[in-house]
């Protein structure tokens, strides 16, 4: 390998490495949590995409402390499909939150998928999820 490459690489995992624990400020952050969390199982695990055969459509919500600030408003709903032949299922996810009287809202839009190898006993899935998110808030009313 040329000596210069190899160098240049050096320098990007030194500029990683120091941008990962010194530079980078502590953050911390909450998702939406749901109470029944496995009836939410794309929410959960995007390899649970289309683990059972046909078109299921999966919606939940949560209201969380109403009385405190507003509090938390969570609306989830996803639809899937599997394509048995090619062992993949493939789908749909919609997330809104809502949070406080500033209204922080996060909304995200995904694609999930996933693909199962099926062995003798158990069978093994990977999934997958691109999503796009939009977060907002209301600087008026803080």
């Amino acid at each position: 390998m040329n000596p210069s490459i190899r160098f240049s690489y050096r320098w990007i995992l030194a500029a990683v490495v120091f941008n990962t624990f010194v530079i980078h400020e502590r953050l911390e952050a909450q998702d939406p949590s749901f109470s029944q969390f496995y009836a939410n199982r794309t929410y959960l695990n995007p390899a649970f995409t289309a683990i059972e055969g046909g078109i299921s459509l999966q919606l939940a919500t949560r209201m969380q402390w109403l009385a405190v600030d507003k509090g938390f408003r969570t609306y989830d709903a996803s639809v899937q499909t599997q394509i048995p032949i090619i062992k993949m299922g493939v789908g749909l996810h919609l997330n809104k939150n809502d949070e406080g009287y500033a209204n922080l809202s996060t909304t995200s839009v995904g694609f999930t998928s996933s693909y199962t190898i099926p062995g003798k006993r158990n069978n093994v899935h990977f999934g997958f999820e691109a999503s796009f998110v939009e977060k907002s808030i209301d600087w008026d009313r803080l």
